[in-house]
């Protein structure tokens, strides 16, 4: 069986189709979150961050297509299943502080795996799309630690910080139920502590 992407390793392939779907993750989870979070700091932060991500999908499509590498539906599903899961389920039962501080995480891991992507480059002694990673690194790094600062942020206004991330009826639902199972496992640990004296 030939290779599928002459001119890349397979470590270069699986980075760039995991490049893909964690840009797409992000841009559909940040835009979504920013959303729900109304108006303010982290969703500035977070919007800014989702398009600056949505132009960098663009350009690496059209670089993997280079190598006849493809974010096709497969690779897209998964970005979508993520980002969904997230926005559906995950990021209703937290906290508005919370879900600003996860949401950096995936920030966090974009432009750690575009590092690992131009070391890998580097490594095979392909110098243009090295300087395209460390460029694109270099310009959403700003933009995740803005959505850092903001996430951090939010404990200037305790009260706020605790509200659902999703103010509707079902994220308020999620909230409730998070912060029941929250307080019976404080009860839970109180009354193991006691008995362990």
């Amino acid at each position: 069986m030939s290779d599928p992407t002459p001119g890349l390793r397979p470590a270069q392939n699986r980075a760039l189709r995991e490049a893909y779907a964690s840009t797409r993750q992000l841009v559909e989870h940040w835009r979504t979150l920013a959303g729900r979070l109304g108006p303010g700091r982290p969703s500035d932060e977070l919007t800014a961050g989702a398009q600056a991500a949505e132009e960098l999908l663009a350009e690496l499509s059209e670089r993997m297509a280079g190598y006849g590498l493809f974010g096709g539906p497969a690779v897209a599903s998964v970005g979508t299943t993520v980002a969904g899961t997230r926005n559906v389920v995950g990021d209703r039962a937290l906290e508005r502080n919370q879900a600003a501080r996860m949401a950096v995480l995936d920030g966090q891991h974009l432009v750690t795996l575009l590092a690992y992507l131009a070391a890998l480059a580097e490594a095979d002694g392909d110098g243009v799309l090295a300087a395209w990673c460390t460029e694109w690194d270099a310009r959403l790094t700003p933009l995740v630690d803005g959505v850092r600062r903001a996430a951090i942020a939010t404990g200037a206004d305790p009260e706020r910080a605790i509200a659902p991330a999703d103010p509707g009826s079902l994220g308020r639902a999620g909230h409730a139920a998070a912060l029941a199972v929250g307080s019976v496992g404080e009860w839970f640990d109180r009354r193991a502590r006691r008995r362990a004296r």
